[in-house]
């Protein structure tokens, strides 16, 4: 067995903000070792009754070298190691849900006539406009809640699908069905909403429902998103459900409530993010499952960002050859630099990073904001996918 793959085996894992170096061995007796340091390198203690304590101690003793070593490395060089170098091998490793795997498609995968694009919908990020951009300045049939809510209609006695528009005064068109949760997601599926290829983007918060109601092996979504910082959309909800009570989830309660009062009180969404990707929503949220988060960004999300959405518009447009926004530009600037009506949009105070309410919600919502920063970094390595249409002019 070579060196590399003893190491594999060692499941060296570093998380870049704990507060010291733990390394746990696999011996004859357990045993835990603490050095102090910044980060933290975990290797998995067995069960001492399990089998797995009776291997070779040459690989123990391996492991227990190269964790020590590397641990030693840090605490010397801390500028020189790239500690994200494990953490990016065991991304990589984790298996994504079948129907995440195989009925979405990767963001390097040729296009196919049988896609439709998928906007999942994050809350307090942007989507709003991003659904006016397309189904209002681009004219694009879209598939959301719109197609089952439209006074005129009672689509979940409606056995067909079809295109309408709700609003007489609105150039919006809509499929009569209801992507934003997860029965409407199945009713959808069942009447073959993807194999009509009647929606040129379906909008929906519930990424693995729509893979397994949705999509299949042949007619598969596309995903692409817009982005915030984690902590700016908790505080942007927090003064948003205060008043919004057309919202199933308005909260009057919280009305005259400070930020640390509602964290307090349970309130609060905590990593929804995170939770949302892996379909965690009762659980604890663990670092696997932010793990395979990250990698299903990786793998199938084209990002955008709410921080840059320009950038993140065009590169949109040039992926899913949607309708060139220069077109409209009027419709453009009334939606995103907010010219025009301020639909969901909600005035309040900001927050500071760096005061004690920032701190609080980046940790409640401490997985969200590593994948958000982990995000951050995909919108950069996502450039070159645009490298050669920028240079083709």
């Amino acid at each position: 067995m070579s060196s590399e793959q003893e190491l594999q085996n060692c499941d060296i894992r570093v998380a870049l903000k704990g507060d010291r170096y733990r390394d746990k061995i696999d011996d004859d007796e357990s045993t835990q070792k603490v050095i102090n340091g910044t980060s933290d390198i975990l290797v998995p203690l067995s069960n001492p009754n399990s089998p797995s304590v009776s291997r070779s101690l040459g690989i123990t003793k391996f492991c227990f070298a190269a964790v020590t070593a590397f641990a030693a490395l840090i605490a010397i060089y801390p500028e020189d190691v790239d500690v994200n170098m494990l953490n990016k091998r065991r991304t990589t490793e984790i298996q994504l849900k079948p129907s995440i795997l195989e009925n979405l498609a990767s963001l390097e995968d040729p296009t196919s006539e049988f896609e439709t694009a998928v906007f999942w919908h994050i809350p307090k990020a942007g989507g709003t406009a991003i659904e006016n951009l397309y189904a209002i300045c681009s004219d694009l049939v879209v598939a959301n809640e719109i197609g089952c809510r439209a006074a005129s209609r009672d689509c979940e006695h409606e056995d067909f699908l079809e295109v309408f528009l709700p609003f007489k005064r609105s150039p919006l068109r809509v499929v009569n069905v209801d992507t934003t949760n997860p029965d409407g997601l199945v009713r959808a599926g069942n009447l073959g909403l993807a194999e009509s290829n009647l929606a040129k983007i379906v909008f929906t918060s519930w990424l693995e429902d729509a893979s397994e109601s949705l999509f299949d092996s042949v007619n598969k979504g596309r995903v692409f998103t817009l982005m915030r910082h984690p902590v700016d959309r908790a505080v942007s909800e927090f003064y948003y459900l205060q008043d919004a009570d057309w919202e199933p989830t308005y909260d009057p309660k919280s009305k005259g409530m400070t930020i640390e009062e509602y964290v307090e009180h349970g309130h609060i969404e905590r990593n929804w993010m995170v939770s949302g990707l892996v379909k965690n929503f009762q659980g604890e949220i663990l670092q696997a499952d932010l793990e395979e988060a990250k990698q299903l960004l990786r793998e199938k999300v084209l990002i955008g960002l709410l921080s840059n959405m320009e950038e993140s518009i065009y590169r949109f447009d040039r992926y899913f050859g949607f309708h060139n926004i220069e077109r409209n530009k009027e419709c453009f600037d009334n939606i995103i630099h907010d010219k025009g009506s301020k639909t969901n949009r909600h005035e309040h105070p900001k927050l500071e990073p760096g005061s004690s309410e920032w701190k609080l919600l980046a940790k409640v919502n401490t997985f969200d904001v590593q994948l958000y920063e982990y995000a951050v970094e995909l919108f950069e390595e996502q450039k070159s996918l645009f490298n050669d249409a920028e240079e083709g002019g």
